[in-house]
């Protein structure tokens, strides 16, 4: 596994993304996409790319420097390419942060030159389109900065296209401050606001449509001495949430999943919890999660799980994973990291879709 010790922080929501496309491949992760034939040499650069980013001090832009020397020479790998996008994206903003604003502009706009061209070739990754968006909200950012209105508008668009909706990162950012009090930037973010549920709708529904389903089953006693098993629940949509009391961003996703269960309940969809928690007896570990659900009103069934279970899901990569599960019973789509009510709803209303349209 590469060492992303040094970029982790900056894009954490779709960090997961990464860590599956680049593990040392054994063919089973990445058999869905166009692979380069010289594969001795790819492993190769894999093994100069970790150990260039085990060096804590200089081996991000020692990697960058690297991968610009080596990109052309496998063009089909997209691995590589969107590694080149993260790093550079990450370095440019940490550049920006301690003040080396031409430097980090760069970076940034190196990320954003990649991501134009990986975004444009139609076997893109679907799953990596949120690291995209969020490149796209970062170069839009320099551009504000330098006053080129063109060009950020351009990158904005990109960004949302994409499925971005930080609509409270545009407020907090500096380089819009003085942007937001025009009418004109007011009524653009106005329009984009508008057209997030379509846009979200057909990016879920291109995830669903690549993704690889899978079989995932549990028979539990939840936290109140309930049975929680997938059996309880035949025919309807189930939203598992793989999850851990001790980490922020599952906790930042759980009004999303309390607001779900409140309104798609009643249409046949179920929320459930399982709830990773370590190093504390079951009886702590219990307490935890009953602390949680009375801190955040959870209406749905909460579990304790162990690393067995965890083994059963395929690329089990990080906290939160959501798995959102069709009438069938098969996963349909695996959310990896902090994702929007919009994403949620998004795939949630194509699976009661799919349920009707088999009723009628």
């Amino acid at each position: 596994m590469f060492g992303f010790r040094e970029f982790r922080r900056f894009f954490t929501p779709w960090l997961g993304v990464l860590l599956i496309l680049l593990a040392p491949s054994d063919g089973s992760a990445q058999q869905d996409r166009p692979q380069d034939a010289k594969a001795p040499q790819e492993l190769e650069v894999r093994r100069e790319l970790n150990r260039l980013l085990e060096d804590q001090t200089n081996g991000v832009p020692a990697a960058i420097k690297y991968l610009d020397s080596i990109l052309d020479k496998f063009p089909t790998d997209s691995d590589l390419y969107l590694l080149a996008i993260s790093l550079n994206a990450s370095h440019g903003v940490q550049l920006v942060a301690e003040d080396q604003i031409a430097a980090g502009h760069v970076a940034i706009r190196r990320a954003e030159s990649l991501a134009i061209s990986v975004v444009a070739d139609p076997k893109h990754l679907p799953a990596a389109e949120m690291m995209f968006a969020d490149v796209f909200f970062h170069a839009a950012q320099t551009y504000a900065t330098d006053k080129n209105p063109p060009a950020m508008y351009a990158a904005l668009d990109r960004a949302c296209d994409l499925g971005f909706e930080g609509w409270s990162a545009i407020q907090e950012a500096k380089p819009f401050a003085e942007l937001l009090a025009e009418p004109e930037f007011q009524a653009y973010l106005e329009k984009q606001k508008s057209l997030v549920p379509g846009r979200v709708a057909l990016q879920v529904q291109k995830e669903l449509d690549s993704f690889q389903s899978f079989e995932f089953d549990f028979k539990l006693t939840g936290v109140a001495g309930e049975p929680v098993a997938k059996s309880q629940w035949p025919g309807k949509v189930l939203v598992v949430d793989v999850w851990g009391t001790w980490c922020p961003p599952c906790r930042i996703g759980l009004p999303h999943l309390v607001a779900l269960q409140e309104k798609h309940g009643p249409r046949g969809v179920q929320v459930v919890g399982l709830n990773s928690e370590n190093d504390a007896t079951v009886a702590e570990q219990a307490e935890r999660v009953k602390a949680a659900i009375k801190e955040f009103q959870i209406n749905y069934p909460c579990a304790l799980i162990d690393d067995s279970l965890l083994e059963t899901i395929p690329n089990m990569e990080g906290f939160p994973t959501t798995l959102l599960i069709d009438a069938s019973g098969r996963v349909r789509l695996k959310m990896v990291g902090a994702h929007s009510a919009s994403r949620l709803e998004a795939a949630v209303e194509i699976l009661l879709e799919e349920i009707q349209k088999k009723q009628r």
